[in-house]
């Protein structure tokens, strides 16, 4: 599953570091949906 992060440009050129973080949730309301778009796709 891909996880895309945006980090802006904009930030001040004194930030030397950033932390990323992420927790994946169980979306009743999608389920199912990741297996049509790939049945669809192949």
């Amino acid at each position: 599953m891909p996880v895309r992060f945006v980090v802006d440009p904009r930030q001040p050129r004194s930030f030397s570091m950033i932390t990323l973080a992420y927790t994946f949730y169980e979306n009743p309301l999608a389920a199912g949906t990741a297996t049509v778009a790939a049945a669809s796709a192949g």
